[in-house]
């Protein structure tokens, strides 16, 4: 039997008009009728590793999933949202920065859509474009979103102060209306990150929050009666290091993509390489409207079923975050601490499935050879801890550090302080012409726990104390300051670390005999940040934080050693 007319009619419309026929329905090709992406700010791979995270879980276990698809540089959160909904890079859309301003961009867009600022088409336009009469929605707690999509594109547009009333928004809005795609932005984990570290345990904690949260959101899809035809995206725009995530490392640069519902296939593991810019591809693709050839992003289209994988020997590469060392540090503050007249307990964990720890206590790298973590230990002394995580006898993460000191008070350990009020300060002062404020005691050379009566802006401190040497030999101390600060042995500066700046750490070296020798410090605060940690390493002796073991406030009278 021939085909007919009307055969080769629809044949050469789905040649020409890609998408056409399923334009004129509500139905994606993959059955996905709907699409719910959550967008979980500063959330990274490394919070789902170790956080306790079910509902998160399950979706990869029913769906599909990546946790090392990365975002774009810069590292902010704006270039980063700008690109999950526009399918292109900054370098395409023009969103180079948090500071970005729709209606005098410094990068223009190069190529604008027909929104009333001339911005670069988002995956709500053609939406839009393709079924004018599509319900779409936007929620977000970071205001700043809307700068990137043009509001006249979007059905329901709302910007709630807290990640709480985003969840009512979500769940009120769904009750009431079937979106056909739908952004959700939640917060509390770049805010956690910002004011507590990521990978602290108040971020895990956090972290936890927030899978909740889906779970809530994944209940309101289901009370709508709208589960079995909605994709649900699970995504976010940056992970991050220490207090921020401006640094370019797979830390930061790292983030989770999840799919899950019609079509999307379960329990599959994406190697294919997956970017931030391939959210709206894969959200046009599953509801069956046609990717513009102004977006450089690609539909992820291996996790939906039919679609193999690509047979490319290039595969992503899996990045781990280090262990954690606890009690953790944060910040600038390592992990370990200083203990008074106690022993501490070390306790390593990681949240890698069938990884197991190896740690060593001199400073040095960890190898397949050294020992095995496996249960919390007790230190009788100070040590550097150092740990790594392995894997098949391999070592698949970078080493983490901790610095434990064990002091005993008895000993008249510790330092002497001087703490100064100065004017307009751009490097150390002259003390002799600087008001004092107070006198106090310490036990070691750092910025933590000083008390500011006046505030710590303006501030120089003078640390004094007898160093404890017990080998002749070459030793070397470090200052990690901001802003300066000098390390003086014997009245010779050793270190110069001076000037207004951030942290930075800067060395010297100097020979020392047997004994006890006169140790300084001098350090000041213009404003802003400030931190002061000190270290040194000599023979035999690794590289470590210059604890109070071996620091006096008086010079022993027994120079015996």
């Amino acid at each position: 039997m021939k085909p007919s007319l009307c055969t080769y009619t629809y044949i050469m419309l789905l040649a020409i008009l890609p998408g056409a026929c399923q334009q004129s329905s509500q139905r994606g090709i993959l059955g996905t009728e709907h699409v719910v992406m959550i967008g979980l700010d500063g959330f990274s791979p490394d919070g789902i590793r170790n956080a306790n995270t079910p509902v998160l879980d399950q979706l990869m276990a029913t769906g599909a999933y990546t946790l090392r698809a990365r975002g774009v540089m810069p590292t902010s959160s704006g270039p980063n949202w700008a690109s999950i909904l526009m399918g292109a890079g900054p370098e395409q859309h023009g969103v180079t920065g948090n500071s970005y301003t729709p209606l005098a961009p410094a990068l223009p867009p190069i190529v604008s859509g027909e929104g009333e600022r001339g911005l670069f088409p988002t995956i709500f336009e053609i939406i839009r474009t393709a079924e004018p009469q599509a319900e779409l929605g936007a929620i977000y707690h970071w205001n700043p979103i809307a700068n990137y999509f043009e509001a006249e594109h979007v059905t329901y547009n709302i910007s709630p102060d807290t990640d709480d009333e985003v969840l009512e928004t979500v769940l009120q809005y769904l009750s009431k209306s079937a979106p056909r795609y739908l952004f959700i932005h939640f917060d509390d984990a770049d805010h956690a990150g910002h004011t507590k570290g990521h990978g602290t345990e108040s971020y895990y904690q956090t972290i936890e929050m927030l899978d909740a949260k889906v779970g809530e959101v994944i209940k309101g899809i289901e009370a709508a009666g709208l589960r079995g035809s909605t994709l649900i995206v699970v995504t976010a725009d940056h992970g991050g290091n220490g207090f921020g995530h401006n640094e370019n490392i797979p830390e930061v640069i790292n983030i989770p993509f999840i799919l899950n519902g019609p079509g999307v296939k379960k329990g599959y593991e994406i190697h294919e390489t997956v970017n931030i810019i391939d959210n709206a591809p894969t959200v046009a693709f599953a509801l069956g409207i046609e990717v513009p050839a102004a977006w450089t992003g690609r539909p992820v289209k291996t996790a939906f079923e039919g679609f193999e994988r690509s047979p490319s020997r290039f595969q992503t590469k899996v990045f781990y975050r280090k262990p954690r060392i606890l009690p953790q540090g944060s910040g600038f503050r390592h992990a370990g601490g200083l203990y008074l007249d106690e022993l501490p307990e070390v306790e390593i964990k990681t949240g890698i499935p069938g990884a197991e720890i190896r740690y060593t206590l001199d400073g040095s790298e960890p190898g397949i050879t050294s020992p095995l973590y496996e249960k919390p230990f007790t230190l009788s002394a100070s040590a550097p801890v150092k740990a790594a995580v392995f894997k098949d006898s391999e070592k698949i993460t970078k080493s983490e550090i901790a610095y434990f000191r064990v002091v005993h008070r008895s000993a008249q350990t510790g330092t002497r302080a001087k703490l100064y009020q100065g004017n307009e300060m751009e490097r150390l002062p002259g003390f002799q012409h600087l008001e004092e404020v107070s006198q106090f005691t310490t036990y070691e050379f750092t910025s933590e726990g000083i008390t500011y009566p006046n505030g710590p802006d303006q501030t120089a401190v003078r640390f004094e104390a007898w160093l404890k040497i017990e080998v002749t030999g070459d030793y070397t101390f470090y200052t990690a300051s901001d802003d300066g600060s000098n390390l003086y042995i014997n009245n010779e500066k050793v270190v110069d670390n001076d000037g207004n700046h951030g942290v930075q750490e800067r060395s010297g070296t100097v020979r020392l005999t047997k004994g006890y020798h006169k140790i300084e410090v001098a350090w000041f605060n213009s404003g802003g940040g400030l931190w002061l940690n000190t270290y040194f390493e000599g023979p035999g002796i690794p590289k470590q934080i210059l604890s109070a073991d071996r620091l006096y406030i008086e010079k022993p009278l027994k120079q015996g050693i």
